[in-house]
């Protein structure tokens, strides 16, 4: 069975969530999910809230395409949500990220629980301009 891109947002949100608290020193961390209407407005899927003197980290989960689980892991990135998540993180590098889960069936899921981390990307959007982003070869690679 497929695992649908909700269930990978809140499986691996609540690893990076425990990570954020239990390792990395950030006890008041937490997840702020958005409406679809802010998501389509903010182009993330949540946000983690910190300490008001630190910043907030956002995150745009993709699932991967395909129905076996194996690399090449393809996914999507659609040019508008990018130019929105581009502009978020001019604000504040280094805290806007797609997560990019190598995840696509529930036998793998079930396997690695609780540690699906272990097998997730992280990219950072702040060097990854728009036009750039979107050149064919890119696109032939990652969408």
């Amino acid at each position: 069975m497929k695992v649908s891109e909700k269930s990978l947002e809140l499986n691996v949100g609540a690893e990076l969530l425990a990570l954020l608290r239990n390792n990395w020193g950030m006890p008041k961390a937490y997840l702020r999910g958005l409406t679809q209407r802010e998501e389509k407005q903010e182009g993330v899927d949540f946000f983690v809230q910190l300490d008001p003197a630190t910043r907030i980290c956002a995150f745009q989960f993709k699932a991967p395409k395909g129905a076996v689980d194996g690399p090449p892991y393809r996914y999507t990135l659609r040019r508008p949500q990018h130019a929105l998540l581009f502009d978020l993180a001019q604000f504040s590098p280094w805290s806007v990220f797609y997560v990019f889960p190598y995840y696509v069936t529930t036998g793998k899921l079930h396997r690695d629980v609780p540690d699906l981390i272990k097998d997730t990307w992280l990219l950072d959007l702040d060097q990854m301009p728009t036009a750039a982003a979107f050149v064919k070869e890119y696109e032939a690679r990652f969408g």
